[in-house]
């Protein structure tokens, strides 16, 4: 659970701009998914298989920008 808890913090303060839209999505997920772990209950696969493909993304964005420089 403590290896759980610590990978969302790393991943808020990573998706920390709510302005960006990508990100915005990515941390709506992560607070759904951190509310199931929160209470015990079994979050759907489908919120992490979400969760993935918003950060494949997002990290694909970054490195078309990366390559631009």
């Amino acid at each position: 659970m403590t290896k759980i808890q610590s990978t969302i913090t790393l991943l808020r303060l990573y998706f920390y701009d709510e302005d960006n839209m990508q990100h915005k999505a990515a941390l709506k997920k992560i607070y759904e998914i951190n509310h199931a772990i929160n209470i015990n209950q079994k979050f759907p696969s489908e919120s992490l298989d979400e969760l993935v493909d918003i950060v494949r993304k997002i990290l694909a964005d970054e490195m078309k920008k990366v390559e631009g420089v």
